[in-house]
């Protein structure tokens, strides 16, 4: 099995649902100076932590090289995405009696003495929603929100309302596209838009997001 900890980063891994998260916290990371201090890895799904942190505390080359374990997870919907981390992690536990991660108490909190672990739910542990919710919210006061949110308006009044855990990507493709038509850009999806000049980290939307991952290098 391939190592999973980079012999090139300080122990500090970050994994993430899917290859947007993945682009979404590089840049992020890119933008706070932390990017060589951090590794970031896609785990491919909610379904599938279980078998990433299964493979990670089997990695007996290079998981002692770990120092802070950071697991982010979309809230989703009709779910506890607090105690499904819990649960994987209490599993991969079960795979090598030698290398135990340590199971926080609370969401956000660092958790553990030589190896901490900690977890971010996005939008927030108490919401229900995805990635795209935090960008969207970066947005709020943009005047284009105002015509997506007509637009969807619409939508329901004929009824052809989306459903909840649809509705975040949708939102976000309607609001490119308003995007594109402003700015005469050709971008269309999340994973485009964060070198683009209309595009800023200065939103409070990101505020708990830049002290997860600060607390990560520091911890």
């Amino acid at each position: 099995m391939a190592q999973i900890i980079a012999e090139d980063k300080p122990g500090r891994l970050l994994i993430v649902e899917g290859a947007d998260e993945v682009t979404f916290f590089k840049a992020l990371c890119e933008f706070l100076d932390i990017g060589h201090l951090i590794q970031i890895e896609d785990y491919k799904g909610k379904d599938r932590l279980r078998l990433f942190l299964a493979n990670l505390v089997e990695d007996s080359t290079s998981f002692d090289r770990l120092a802070h374990l950071g697991i982010v997870r979309d809230a989703g919907y009709n779910t506890n995405a607090f105690d499904s981390i819990r649960s994987a992690l209490r599993h991969a536990n079960t795979k090598n009696v030698l290398n135990q991660l340590p199971i926080p108490e609370k969401n956000f909190v660092p958790f553990g003495n030589q190896l901490k672990v900690s977890t971010l739910i996005l939008p927030d542990d108490a919401l229900e929603g995805t990635l795209e919710n935090v960008v969207l919210e970066s947005f709020k006061e943009d005047s284009i929100i105002a015509c997506v949110n007509a637009y969807f308006a619409c939508l329901t009044s004929n009824g052809l309302a989306l459903t909840e855990n649809v509705l975040p990507k949708a939102t976000m493709r309607v609001f490119l596209a308003g995007k594109s038509v402003v700015t005469g850009d050709t971008r269309w999806w999340i994973t485009d838009i964060y070198t683009q000049d209309w595009w800023s980290w200065d939103s409070p939307a990101f505020d708990s997001i830049k002290l997860f991952l600060r607390q990560m290098i520091t911890d």
